[in-house]
């Protein structure tokens, strides 16, 4: 039976001319000049790719083509012999093919390293024994060449080969590990020891053993490659461990990154000895911290968050915590995040004042940038860590707390923000720091002092002495003694919640005389002396009344507004006529509510999404399943593959393939598995977007009994889609209406669904699109026709995604649908419109019949 016909690339030809004619394809590679057969040797490569059978022009080309010397024929006649039918259809091989070889034992011995190498890595692809036997005395002494280039060829022909045809070459491992000893090239060394890896392994670990305390002098491919083989050999055989461990240990200086994280991960498998993991996370952190690529960055620190899980481990990495704060040197926001999330994970009382320390010196190098996104987000991240701290580790507070303060006047709203989130949280738990927390820096002699700088202002403008001055387009303009005097005169720093009332936002006012009443309350139930409650009560209302004072004397920028005029002449009457009803409202009732408050948004961070992928039947001869882990801009596939036969599977190999904008990065390589053995084998596909995708594929093996065709199993397809990398995720009211001021595509969708209910239709909602609902748990109870909410989701790339769902059902029908829209913005338009469908997914489940769907519209705004 005549062996299955290999299948080849389809290569189109120029449309607009016709089909070269086979008579002139001979008449220019037999008479032509050398462009002339040039270009008729590649219409004959063009037309046999196509499928033509052009039996005619085998002999003309070895007559006329073959013996020519040009390096261009040279190139193309190497792709020629190689898709070229070379057997009749009775499986035979052609007596023409002799001469062929011929002339290729010739180019195996020409002195131009470029047409031996060439040479001998064609001939990897060739698969007739009987065009190889011939050969081989040449392409061993190809070993002996003065050229590395031909010399690491002919060690991957005589590889091939013996994978192949070991016959023709049975003492390949001697010869190869001979080869290795006296060899002094990288790249020769590397593919010679890749070789006895897999033909002989006894050998290449006594070659590693003879050399290993000069591992560390190797160029990094070679060392790659001994990484691997060491973690192959410690995992097949324990007790080898002892013996190559030092090895790993050396590499974790190796000048090449690659070899020093492979070396790392090596290491972590083969021991868990608190001095290897160590040796380990340093590794990965210096890794981080010289690495440029923001992706490698977070490749590596999900490794080292990764090796926190073992409970043994993160005893060890909790000693490295201030290691892992030098990351902080990366600008990068993701970056940033986890190494802060991770270090606030390790922290210990032992180590909580170092990083407190540090934390305050990144605060600081904030203030000293020019303002921009990326460093207002910084220091917003950098507030919620001391926040976390200080409710994590109570007896920091008073250092930090200070700090924190002069962020209520930062020009980042949302540090500020969080500054008084964690303020009014730290007076709730931390009884202690409240004398810290309430100092009132506001005073009547200080709103005196403002009253006085004005008068004296106002009499300086209206006595100073005026004159006029030409400007340089010629223009009039009139100086004052005053104006010269007040540009050069030094504005003086004034405390931060004065400064807020002067600047007009009297809502700082109207927050603290609520405070002062609380407070009031308070102290006369500590204190007994009507006296001194009297005297505490008149400063809280001096207090109060001095800020209606400035509000109505013309001072602030802007007047205090009518509302917050209401509210502090509330706390006023409330304090003069002290009802006790109110004093159970202003002490218990908004404690219990703020209680409750900080207990609802005590978790808000969610795991990352991953999962698991069966890929063939149990009963299939391969069992195959993929473990799917989603990295920032790829997805790293780890495929388990076993053998469920009692033959050993050789060249078993994973082929995937992919729809959508992923990208297979590299093609994994092929194994030889045992009967019931199994293995591990990566893949990375490269993600450019968050949009649907699918990788899809097969794996084929040869089976060791048997010289029929490789065996082929189809596995099932990996989708991809957009909840694979859309987590739920939180955000203030004022991130949110930022975002959604700045994202410039919209997708509006209707509702479409027979759900009745309006909390249950956002349930479900919420359920099929991994976003968080962030419209609290009080604004959503309650019966009525109506229903308006926020949501908010963020993937695994940076990119945030935000809805508000407006939704309403008719109270007088009893089972009336829920109806309304719901409004998607994103940055992108792929994010928008790809979200969109996932909700009219979700609402099919529900969907009324006959009610067609509404389509899903981006629309830049």
């Amino acid at each position: 039976m005549a062996s299955e016909q290999p299948c080849y690339t389809l290569i189109n030809t120029s449309s607009d001319t016709e089909p070269p004619n086979e008579m002139q394809l001979k008449t220019d590679l037999e008479k032509g000049d050398v462009k002339a057969k040039t270009e008729a040797l590649q219409k004959t490569i063009h037309m046999i790719l196509n499928g033509e059978k052009l039996p005619g022009l085998l002999m003309t080309i070895i007559r006329f083509v073959l013996p020519l010397q040009d390096h261009t024929i040279k190139k193309l006649l190497l792709i020629f012999w190689e898709i070229v039918p070379k057997t009749t259809p009775d499986g035979k091989l052609m007596q023409e093919m002799i001469l062929v070889c011929d002339a290729y034992r010739k180019d195996l011995q020409h002195p131009n390293e470029f047409l031996r190498g060439s040479t001998l890595r064609f001939l990897c692809k060739l698969k007739e024994p009987e065009l190889l036997e011939p050969l081989m005395p040449a392409i061993r002494a190809c070993l002996e060449h003065r050229h590395s280039y031909v010399r690491r060829n002919a060690v991957l022909a005589i590889f091939t080969i013996y994978k192949n045809f070991d016959f023709l070459i049975p003492d390949a491992p001697e010869l190869i590990a001979t080869f290795l000893e006296g060899e002094q090239d990288m790249s020769c060394k590397r593919n010679a020891f890749m070789m006895l890896i897999h033909a002989d392994q006894d050998r290449a670990l006594n070659y590693l053993s003879s050399c290993i305390d000069q591992v560390h002098t190797f160029g990094d491919i070679l060392q790659l490659v001994i990484v691997e083989l060491i973690y192959k050999v410690c995992h097949a055989n324990p007790s080898e461990r002892a013996r190559f461990i030092r090895c790993i240990y050396n590499l974790l200086n190796s000048s090449s990154q690659a070899v020093r994280y492979e070396a790392a991960g090596t290491l972590v498998t083969l021991s868990t000895a608190p001095t290897a993991i160590k040796a380990a996370a340093s590794c990965y952190i210096d890794l981080i911290v010289k690495e440029s690529d923001n992706n490698v960055k977070l490749i590596v620190l999900d490794r080292l968050i990764a090796l926190k899980e073992h409970p043994a481990h993160e005893k060890v990495l909790q000693e490295l915590v201030m290691d892992i704060l030098r990351v902080l040197s990366s600008p990068d926001h993701e970056v940033r995040r986890k190494t802060l999330q991770l270090a606030l994970e390790l922290v210990t009382p032992r180590t909580i004042e170092e990083m407190v320390l540090v934390l305050k010196k990144e605060v600081s190098k904030t203030h000293n940038t020019v303002e921009h996104e990326a460093s207002g987000k910084y220091r917003q991240l950098l507030v919620r860590t001391l926040h976390s701290c200080c409710i994590k580790f109570p007896e920091v507070s008073a250092t930090v707390i200070p700090l924190l303060m002069d962020f209520l006047s930062d020009t980042n709203e949302l540090a500020a923000a969080d500054v008084l989130v964690f303020i009014r949280e730290a007076i709730q738990k931390f009884e202690q720091l409240q004398p810290l927390i309430i100092e009132i820096p506001l005073v009547e002699n200080e709103l005196k002092r403002i009253a006085g700088e004005k008068t004296d202002t106002e009499d300086l403008q209206s006595s100073g002495s005026v004159k006029k001055l030409v400007t340089a387009d010629g223009t009039y303009a009139t100086q004052s003694a005053f104006s010269t005097s007040s540009s050069s005169k030094k504005v003086e720093k004034r405390p931060s919640l004065l400064q807020h009332l002067l600047d007009g936002d009297f809502f700082f006012g109207a927050s603290l005389a609520t405070t002062l009443v609380k407070l009031a309350f308070t102290y006369i139930d500590l204190e007994d002396d009507t006296k001194k409650q009297n005297k505490f009560c008149a400063e809280a209302m001096l207090i109060m009344a001095s800020i209606i004072h400035l509000g109505k004397s013309g001072l602030p920028q802007k007047a205090m507004t009518n509302d917050d005029m209401d509210r502090i002449s509330l706390c006023l009457e409330v304090i003069a006529e002290r009802p006790k009803f109110l004093r159970q409202i202003f002490l218990e009732e908004s404690r219990k509510a703020l209680a409750q408050m900080l207990v609802a948004q005590g978790s808000k961070n969610l795991p990352l999404v991953t999962k698991v992928t069966q890929l063939t039947g149990f009963s299939d001869p391969v069992y195959v399943e993929a473990y799917v882990h989603v990295n920032q801009y790829d997805i790293v596939l780890d495929i388990l593959v076993v053998n469920q036969t009692n033959d050993t599977l050789q060249n078993c190999c994973v082929e995937l393939a992919t729809l959508g904008d992923l990208k297979l990065v590299e093609k994994p390589s092929p194994v030889v598995l045992a009967p019931h053995d199994f293995c591990n084998i990566k893949a990375n596909v490269k993600v450019s977007s968050t949009e649907n995708g699918i990788i899809f594929g097969n794996i084929v093996y040869d089976l060791h009994s048997s010289m029929s065709d490789r065996n082929v199993v189809v596995l099932n397809d990996i989708h991809i889609d957009i909840m694979d990398y859309i987590v739920p995720a939180s955000c203030t009211d004022t991130e949110f209406r930022q975002m959604w001021v700045e994202f410039e595509w919209e997708n509006k969708v209707g509702v479409s669904t027979n759900i009745t209910d309006l909390r249950a239709y956002l349930d479900h909602l919420v359920k099929s699109t991994n976003m968080k609902c962030l419209t609290p748990e009080k604004a959503l109870s309650g019966d009525c026709g109506f229903m308006a909410a926020n949501l908010y989701a963020r993937s695994i790339f940076g990119e945030d995604t935000l809805a508000n769902v407006s939704i309403e059902r008719d109270l007088s029908k009893p089972n009336a649908p829920v109806t309304g829209h719901i409004r998607i913005r994103a940055k992108s338009q792929g994010m928008a419109l790809s979200m969109g469908d996932k909700v009219n997914q979700s609402q099919k489940r529900g969907a009324r019949p006959g009610v067609p769907k509404s389509k899903s519209v981006g629309v830049g705004l």
